[in-house]
């Protein structure tokens, strides 16, 4: 299964307000600096989180339709907008909707079968279906605010130590903190 970006989010979980408050910045010149922060904290949080945080198209592939469901990765499903296919003549075809049924209720955003339905023959090819969906908890005002926290936790954190290591302390990639925080929202069903 490969997953790629179709549309980027409009905004960011946490303000470049919030992030310089947590910071204790007053001043304006490592605005730059703290959004680039920002941006790399959303990114590591998302990964830890295997969720998709502010509302974005995704489009995943893949090498045909196998069982009557298919788990879609970067939960919260909020809906699909369509499945496509390479049929046996290698021409890509838009499967009815009413085909399959899509959940967007579980913890992990499902689309299956409909009632008496079957997935059409594939082309035999690599990523020969593209489901393109829309993810995430919604707009920064649905972000639990765990997740908030810990980006805004993970953006003091570069922000006070840029440097790799620092002298007379232990040195770990990326603060425990970080991880506990954002853990009550994490999906352990993708690896």
């Amino acid at each position: 299964m490969k997953v790629e970006l179709v549309t980027v989010p409009g905004e960011s979980p946490v303000t470049l307000a919030e992030a310089k408050q947590h910071c204790r910045v007053d001043t304006n010149a490592d605005d730059a600096l703290i959004q680039t922060f920002i941006d790399s904290a959303t990114d590591l949080a998302q990964a830890e989180l295997q969720r998709a945080i502010i509302t974005q198209t995704q489009r995943v592939y893949l090498d045909g339709f196998d069982g009557d469901e298919i788990e879609l990765p970067l939960p919260k499903l909020q809906s699909v907008s369509s499945v496509k296919y390479y049929d046996t003549n290698g021409v890509l075809q838009t499967l009815s909707p009413s085909a399959y049924f899509v959940d967007s209720k579980a913890l992990v955003g499902k689309v299956m079968l409909a009632s008496g339905a079957s997935w059409p023959a594939t082309a035999d090819r690599p990523n020969a279906v593209e489901i393109e969906f829309v993810c995430g908890y919604g707009a920064a005002a649905a972000v639990p605010k765990c997740v908030k926290v810990g980006i805004l936790h993970l953006v003091a954190h570069c922000y006070e130590h840029r440097e790799s290591v620092i002298t007379g302390t232990i040195v770990s990639e990326v603060p425990q903190t970080f991880a506990a925080i954002l853990r009550p929202e994490k999906i352990v069903t993708f690896s």
